[in-house]
């Protein structure tokens, strides 16, 4: 099915997108110039959308979420594509706003740091789980003894999680979100 595509209205210094159902706000591999604030409504966030690998990664109905701010603070391509499942309203900050933005809406930008910050230390924390994994494996190799300090069960969860996730999804986007919504991995 084809998805219309969003026009953003209102004014430049808070501009209002008005999505009807099924309407597409960005797609996978769009450059990512803004960042998006749900004011109503319901956004669903997919990887390769529209083909037969497409993967529903994110529902977005909470009034306030922030989603897209990768793209607008790394200036990156889109890593998904965003549908309204239902009329939806948003707010949309591009960069030239953004500080602006900032200023007016203090409380907004603590829940945007707290959000990559609390994903900044989860991705450290399983890094530091994958290199005792790591050096779990090789300590067993080595001296031959099964290790008894719940190692067995941080090595099943390590890969059910590495070995169940789509082979299509990039591990970065999977992982990224998988720690938005889950806290961590291990």
């Amino acid at each position: 099915m084809d998805y219309p595509l969003a026009s953003p209205g209102g004014s430049m210094e808070e501009k209002t997108i008005h999505l009807q159902e099924g309407m597409i706000l960005y797609q996978q591999g769009d450059e990512g110039r803004s960042m998006f604030q749900l004011r109503s409504g319901k956004i669903v966030l997919y990887l390769d959308h529209g083909t037969p690998k497409q993967f529903m990664l994110v529902e977005i109905k909470e009034p306030g979420t922030m989603f897209g701010e990768m793209g607008l603070l790394a200036e990156e391509p889109r890593t998904m594509t965003a549908v309204a499942m239902e009329d939806s309203d948003l707010t949309e900050i591009d960069m030239e706003h953004f500080k602006e933005f900032s200023r007016k809406h203090p409380d907004d930008m603590c829940r945007i740091i707290t959000d990559l910050s609390r994903r900044l230390k989860t991705a450290l924390h399983e890094l530091t789980n994958a290199q005792e994994v790591v050096y779990g494996l090789i300590e067993e190799q080595e001296t031959g003894q099964p290790r008894k300090d719940g190692f067995q069960q941080k090595l099943k969860r390590f890969t059910d999680l590495f070995f169940n996730y789509p082979k299509d999804v990039p591990p970065d986007v999977y992982l990224s979100n998988y720690m938005r919504n889950h806290g961590g991995m291990l």
